[in-house]
């Protein structure tokens, strides 16, 4: 009978295999996942500085440039936290869609609920 000290020493036996970024990125069950970084990489950039601009060239026109930037950047801090908000509660619905729609413990918690336990 395996016990959970035979299932350790396999483990340490067995050679770790060595990941690269674009092995890790580009696996097909992290695609959705590579997609999400990058949609919110790029809104995280573009969206600030956008609104920056707009706001300062249109929005604020009328004001004192110092008044006129600090009033632009304000905008710009506010849309980053939108950014940043908008990523955290996608992350937590899609996290809770993928964990009801399975229902199977995630690989790490199922191999962590073994971990101690003989038979």
């Amino acid at each position: 009978m395996a016990t959970a000290e035979d299932a350790v020493a396999a483990a340490v036996a067995a050679p770790a295999r060595v990941w690269t970024c674009k092995e890790i990125l580009f696996a097909e069950e992290n695609k959705p996942t590579t997609l999400k970084l990058l949609k919110y990489m790029t809104l995280m950039v573009l969206a600030p500085l956008s609104t920056f601009f707009i706001a300062r060239d249109w929005a604020f026109a009328g004001l004192q440039d110092s008044a006129r930037n600090t009033c632009s950047s304000l905008c710009a801090v506010f849309m980053v936290n939108l950014v940043i908000s908008a990523y955290v509660y996608e992350a937590f619905v899609s996290e809770k869609a993928t964990g009801e729609e399975q229902g199977a413990p995630r690989p790490a918690a199922a191999a962590n609920a073994n971990v101690g336990k003989t038979d």
